[in-house]
C-alpha cells in the first residue's frame, strides 16, 4: 500500500476537551497521500491517568487502520524513563520490526528495523529541530519534516504535521537510493509518530494543564 506513495504527510487531530482545557487526551494522526486524500488512521490506546501524569514517558499502543477500520499495524511500547522503543506488529499480529531511540550527544537519533532483515537510522540535527534524515550506511534515503500548520493551528490546536519522505532525489555528490520497501515504509511512519509522541509532545503540554512529573 504505502509503496505507491513517494511521500504522506501525517496531520494530527486534537480534540476541543484537550485543545480548551489542556486535559490530555489520546491523539489521533490522518495519514494523506499526495493529493490530501486520507489513506490510513492512527489512533492511541493509552491509560487517563498514564496521559495526565507520565507525559510522554506513558505506555501505550497505536493502532494504524485503513478507512474501512481494518488494522495494518500496531505499535507498542512501555513505560520508559530514557529511551523509548516502539515494537511493530502487522496486521495479523506478527511482528513486523521496531523503532528504537538511541543515546546521541549532540542530536536525535533512532534505529529502525522492519522485521525482513533491513534497517535505517534516523538523524536529526540540532540546529534543525524539525529535519529528520532517513540514512541507510550513510546514504540519505528519505527524510522527516514537522511542518509549519499556520499560526492559528499551531497556536490554538497545537496538532502537529509531518511530511514524510520515502525517496531521496539525487543531489549533487550522491547516486540516487532505490526506494525504501513496504515493510520498511511502514517502520518509517511508525516512527514519525514516534518523533512527535518523543519530541513535540511536551512542548505542546507546557501550554496546557498537563500535570506529569517531568520531561525527558
Amino acid at each position: 500500500m504505502l509503496e505507491s506513495y513517494p511521500n504522506v504527510t501525517v496531520r494530527q487531530q486534537v480534540e476541543p476537551l484537550q485543545m480548551f482545557t489542556g486535559i490530555e487526551t489520546n491523539n489521533r494522526y490522518r495519514i494523506l497521500d499526495p493529493d490530501g486524500t486520507d489513506i490510513l488512521f492512527a489512533y492511541e490506546d493509552s491509560g487517563f491517568m498514564a496521559r495526565q501524569f507520565l507525559g510522554n514517558h506513558r505506555p501505550l499502543s497505536i493502532k494504524v487502520v485503513d478507512p474501512r477500520g481494518a488494522v495494518q499495524l500496531t505499535a507498542s511500547r512501555r513505560f520508559f524513563w530514557f529511551l523509548s522503543h516502539l515494537e511493530l506488529a502487522g496486521p495479523e499480529g506478527a511482528p513486523a520490526g521496531r523503532v528504537d531511540r538511541r543515546f546521541k550527544l549532540a542530536g536525535r537519533r533512532f534505529d529502525l528495523s522492519d522485521g525482513q532483515g533491513d534497517s535505517l537510522e534516523i538523524h536529526g540535527p540540532m540546529l534543525r529541530p524539525n529535519t529528520f534524515w532517513l540514512k541507510r550506511r550513510g546514504a540519505d534515503v528519505g527524510k522527516i519534516t514537522k511542518q509549519w500548520s499556520g499560526l492559528g493551528r499551531e497556536m490554538f490546536t497545537r496538532a502537529d504535521t509531518f511530511h514524510v519522505e520515502f525517496e531521496a532525489p539525487p543531489s549533487a555528490g550522491f547516486s540516487a537510493q532505490p526506494p525504501l520497501s513496504e515493510s520498511m515504509r511502514w517502520a518509517v511512519l511508525a516512527a514519525a509518530i514516534a518523533i512527535d509522541l518523543d519530541f513535540f509532545e511536551d512542548r505542546k503540554r507546557r501550554g496546557g494543564m498537563g500535570f506529569h512529573f517531568g520531561g525527558r
